[in-house]
């Protein structure tokens, strides 16, 4: 989240500018938390996704065309305009603004922190990140970057299956694959790493966590940590649910790693619980808002009343408190996906909990590609699967009969 203005105790309402341009779900409410705390909201984006539907987006700029044309019409307006804040809502945009900035360092000031364009590249290259991490010292499984297929092969046979393969740059697990034998290794090879290297990670089993964040220039001012029982549609995939936890070591990591990068704005980290030792093993920054940030207030971790409070010149730090219901809560929209293609209606009730009313907008947004492109498509796939069941049954029944003629 860059910041142009120095924040002053005046009773004004502040102004920030939000980029974005992909569909996922963890910016959906980054609109309803900048407006709780007091910002009028201007968007740039293409027009349809669903951020631009959002009841708390004041002003929408389309664009369309190129990301670097998104880019460059977002830095014009920054320029341009009185705004106290511009935030990147999706890491896909976050790299395009990175690398246009380490060739214009016109672009910097849409990036997140106040280092150097080549500085932050470790916010966004898992490469970058874990050599980072291994430097700090942070608890972080053992890895080796790798440039080609043989050598990925030699690191994990040496780690021992299965491992870990990710790629430099991803989101929401799209380029992380787990490896179980060399077969896998060619495959994965085949899919995210031909022409590129890939980063070879010792596999560490355990329950997979991760904290919402929020930075002011690197000073931790508010966190809220879950475990997330169930992911979907893969176990690397966004998380269906997620369950409050706040392991001790976690205050210093998060501590640090602002101290270290400077971030500014709201982050989250990704990390697991090792099961051998109970204790937390560190694996990716993610620096943009998460789905989760809005699940704070639930422990007293308010992101939104942080903003507002730091705007108006206050010292602030919430540490998160005990949750009142312990119990796993459904994410909205992401559970009813799930629920759709698991066959569990109890499951999309569930989420009922997380549902943005705040935000109708957002909620008619989510509904309506649920309805019109999800649910339609999940309705199509037995119907593809009888017909390619009764095409193959069809060519058997000839192949026989040509036999046995």
């Amino acid at each position: 989240m860059a910041t142009r203005l120095d924040s002053g105790k005046t009773k004004r309402k502040y102004e920030v500018l939000i980029g974005a341009k992909t569909d996922g779900h963890s910016g959906l409410q980054i609109a309803l938390t900048m407006s709780k705390a007091g910002y009028r909201v201007t968007l740039v984006a293409p027009p349809g996704i669903s951020l631009t539907q959002s009841s708390h987006v004041d002003r929408l700029i389309p664009v369309l065309g190129t990301d670097e044309s998104l880019v460059v019409r977002l830095c014009e307006e920054f320029e341009k305009g009185n705004y106290d804040r511009c935030l990147i809502a999706d890491e896909s945009l976050l790299t395009v603004v990175l690398k246009m900035a380490m060739a214009d360092a016109r672009y910097a000031i849409l990036l997140p922190s106040r280092k150097s364009p080549k500085e932050q590249s470790m916010l966004l290259s898992k490469f970058d990140f874990a050599l980072m991490a291994k430097d700090m010292g942070l608890p972080f499984p053992e890895f080796e970057i790798c440039g080609t297929l043989q050598q990925v092969i030699e690191v994990a046979e040496r780690f021992g299956y299965p491992v870990v393969l990710k790629a430099e740059h991803g989101y929401g697990g799209s380029m992380v694959r787990v490896a179980r034998n060399d077969d896998d290794i060619q495959v994965i090879w085949q899919q995210i790493g031909a022409g590129n290297q890939l980063l070879v990670q010792r596999y560490v089993d355990g329950e997979i966590g991760s904290s919402a964040v929020f930075m002011e220039h690197g000073k931790l001012r508010t966190w809220v940590s879950f475990v997330h029982p169930l992911q979907w549609p893969t176990k690397l995939s966004p998380s269906v649910n997620v369950k409050f936890c706040e392991p001790e070591e976690l205050e210093s990591i998060i501590t640090s790693l602002g101290e270290r990068t400077g971030f500014d704005g709201i982050c989250g980290l990704d990390w697991l619980l090792d099961k051998s030792t109970g204790r937390v093993v560190v694996l990716e920054f993610n620096p943009r808002p998460t789905a989760t940030h809005v699940m704070g207030s639930h422990v007293g971790a308010d992101f939104a009343s942080a903003l507002r409070s730091m705007n108006e010149g206050q010292e602030i730090y919430q540490r998160p408190g005990e949750p009142k219901r312990p119990k796993p809560v459904a994410l909205f929209p992401q559970a009813v996906y799930c629920a759709i293609s698991a066959r569990k209606p109890l499951l999309a009730l569930s989420a009922l909990r997380s549902v943005p009313w705040g935000d109708p907008g957002i909620v008619l947004a989510s509904l309506r590609r649920i309805l019109t492109h999800f649910f339609p498509e999940k309705l199509r796939q037995p119907l593809r699967q009888w017909r390619t069941a009764r095409y193959l049954k069809s060519t058997s029944q000839v192949a026989h009969i040509q036999e046995t003629r």
